[in-house]
């Protein structure tokens, strides 16, 4: 690891806005009280593996009207996405800085209302860490609220495949789905799309884009 990177991750110590969860972090008195730390009450959506924070940011700032988290282990995405959330003087985010399998040790039940997985790995060779494989599910379920969704997209066909074909056999409910995200109408894109990294780079190789929002 580079000096630059190591001296961001113990910058991120002293940031508010960013929360260094331990393993060790298991019991109901420790998990994340929301009300808090957001200076408004209002809906919460959770990004998960959110990196530099590109999307979890644009949506903050294009929905003020909601809160949102921003979830990652990697120390200085994290850094450069507070970096960016100050630029835009946001108070609608925070980070965490954690392994997502902790995630139920994180946030009570049924305290988040929607959850983004954006262009996630698709760990080829290694299922049990796909972020939409079955344990992860049942994972999200246990603090999504009754009404809360999940959206997941990519641009690897093999990983939507095998997501499509988890949520089916879950008898999870779709609320929307698309094999080609960018040929669908304005209103649908404005919903569910915005510029990111990973999926320029699809563009860039003509890859079609898939999603699947999906409720429990």
């Amino acid at each position: 690891m580079s000096r630059k990177k190591q001296k961001r991750i113990k910058e991120i110590v002293n940031i508010n806005e960013i929360m260094e969860i331990p393993s060790n972090f298991t019991t109901n008195k420790d998990k994340v009280n929301l009300k808090n730390i957001f200076k408004i009450d209002q809906p919460i959506t959770l990004e998960l593996a959110c990196g530099s924070g590109e999307y979890c940011l644009f949506l903050a700032k294009k929905f003020p009207n909601r809160n949102y988290i921003g979830i990652d282990i990697k120390g200085p995405r994290l850094w450069q996405a507070n970096q960016k959330r100050i630029k835009e003087n946001l108070n609608n985010i925070i980070f965490i800085r954690s392994q997502i399998q902790y995630i139920n040790s994180i946030f009570k039940k049924k305290s988040i209302n929607q959850i983004w997985i954006i262009h996630p790995d698709p760990q080829p060779k290694k299922e049990n860490r796909r972020l939409t494989n079955e344990n992860y599910l049942i994972k999200y379920k246990e603090i999504l609220m009754d009404n809360g969704s999940v959206i997941f997209r990519t641009d690897n066909k093999d990983l939507y495949r095998y997501t499509k074909k988890i949520i089916t056999n879950m008898n999870y409910h779709v609320i929307y789905e698309s094999q080609d995200l960018l040929s669908q109408p304005t209103e649908i894109l404005s919903k569910y799309y915005t510029e990111t990294k990973y999926g320029n780079l699809a563009i860039s190789k003509k890859l079609p884009i898939y999603l699947i929002e999906f409720k429990f």
